[in-house]
């Protein structure tokens, strides 16, 4: 009599398939990641050559063409503007970054009041927000 080993039934997942997927979903989430825009005031930004970072927790003023002046979406004054920043800012661990959105015919005498509130507010650092050469917004 003659026994014969019993064949048993070798499995295996095959994980390249998988792999694929969650690789084109990783680079999907990161490239449209880079495409949020902050919705809100339409100003006409001016033009720079360079671009820089963009930070998850900036705070940002927006001053429109006709020098009215947002907090994030809220409409504000420059009296209240350094109070506003001071508790929007106060939550956090460093001081941040404060975006000056300004359309790009808006007296240069305002941004600088608004800079002014900033630094008076404990902003570390200040940005103006521009568009790159060419770019159309």
């Amino acid at each position: 009599m003659e026994f014969r080993p019993r064949r048993s039934i070798q499995t295996s997942l095959n994980v390249v398939p998988l792999v694929d997927v969650l690789l084109t979903l990783l680079i999907f989430f990161a490239v449209s990641s880079t495409f949020v825009v902050q919705q809100g005031i339409k100003v006409e930004l001016p033009e720079a050559g360079a671009g820089g970072s963009r930070a998850d927790k900036e705070l940002y003023v927006t001053i429109s063409a006709d020098g009215a002046l947002y907090f994030g979406q809220a409409r504000t004054t420059i009296q209240e503007l350094p109070e506003l920043i001071r508790a929007a800012a106060a939550p956090r661990k460093t001081p941040g970054v404060l975006v000056i959105k300004a359309d790009q015919s808006v007296r240069h005498g305002l941004v600088v009041q608004v800079m002014d509130a900033a630094k008076r507010s404990g902003i570390g650092r200040l940005a103006i927000a521009t568009r790159l050469k060419g770019q159309s917004q």
